[in-house]
């Protein structure tokens, strides 16, 4: 069964039982597979939820999920599953969709997951009246244990460290994202892989209008500090990230540069000594706006 706007309130009713149903939930960017699921609601007692497989498919996730078992509840047009075991670490505590937007073509989900150590909350809108699906996102994230992250992911080189806490937002068409909007800030501590190390890493931006407004950068590594503050401008015809204009404030306090180095990437020895900095940075004026020199003059 496939769901294309106006079939999608026969999905449920005020009570209901599915049996080994396979369902396509689609999007002009974005599917959702169901096979095998058997699924019981209703709105005076809690049913059961079980898939025999799940898959995502959109432009930044592709994913498949196996036998997966939960709880369900029903209450008007919003349909909530809640305990179901993604992987080792990963639970879904609660999904909630409400179906009373789908004729419309428009999609609203909410879901919490205990996510390695810690939690992730989010709620995604979707709409799609038109030739393009507009997507709103929103979320925070507490406590996440990078080490479990990396483990379960099979890293051969494992992380080590903890997202302390996060908040972020996205609001635009997948695959169009520097037409987007979006916001980010993400806090981690005890940050390590391979040589790269970081004490206490801050980062705080918002994009908007071809604009990264950097907020905050911070980087505390042992006696190293750094402090970034500003922002880039993404021109239409695209551009190496390394040739964005950027204007804003650098702070860096670097008595061991080596340390700071590794954690760029640089090799153990391919920098030596100290940097202490302060400094004011823009970018260079068009020829337009350039003072013209008086005939006569020296340079101002």
């Amino acid at each position: 069964m496939k769901l294309y706007g106006s079939q999608s309130h026969l999905l449920l009713p005020e009570s209901s039982r599915r049996e080994d149903v396979d369902l396509e939930v689609k999007t002009p960017a974005t599917s959702f597979v169901f096979r095998g699921v058997r699924l019981s609601a209703s709105e005076v007692e809690s049913g059961t939820f079980f898939a025999h497989q799940i898959f995502i498919v959109s432009p930044i996730l592709r994913k498949s999920f196996t036998d997966l078992r939960g709880a369900t509840s029903w209450e008007g047009d919003r349909l909530t599953i809640a305990g179901i075991s993604l992987a080792p670490g990963l639970d879904l505590e609660a999904l909630t969709a409400d179906l009373s937007r789908l004729p419309k073509r428009q999609v609203g989900l909410e879901f919490e997951l205990d996510t390695f150590g810690g939690t992730l909350r989010a709620s995604f809108e979707g709409h799609g009246g038109g030739p393009k699906f507009d997507v709103a996102l929103t979320g925070s994230a507490a406590n996440i244990s990078l080490a479990q992250i990396s483990s379960a992911a099979g890293l051969l080189e494992p992380l080590t460290g903890s997202v302390r806490a996060s908040q972020f937002t996205f609001r635009g068409i997948p695959g169009a994202f520097l037409d987007a909007t979006a916001s980010i800030w993400i806090e981690l501590s005890d940050f390590s892989w391979r040589a790269r190390r970081g004490d206490h890493l801050v980062f705080g931006a918002t994009y908007y209008n071809r604009r990264l407004q950097v907020e905050q950068l911070y980087v505390q590594q042992r006696p190293n500090e750094l402090t970034v503050n500003g922002e880039f401008l993404w021109p239409k015809p695209r551009q190496n990230w390394s040739a964005l204009q950027f204007r804003g404030q650098i702070n860096a306090t670097l008595p061991d540069a080596n340390a700071f180095a590794q954690l760029l990437g640089a090799a153990p020895g391919d920098v030596v000594g100290k940097l202490f900095a302060s400094a004011q940075i823009a970018p260079p004026e068009p020829a337009a706006h350039r003072p013209t020199p008086i005939p006569g003059e020296g340079p101002r």
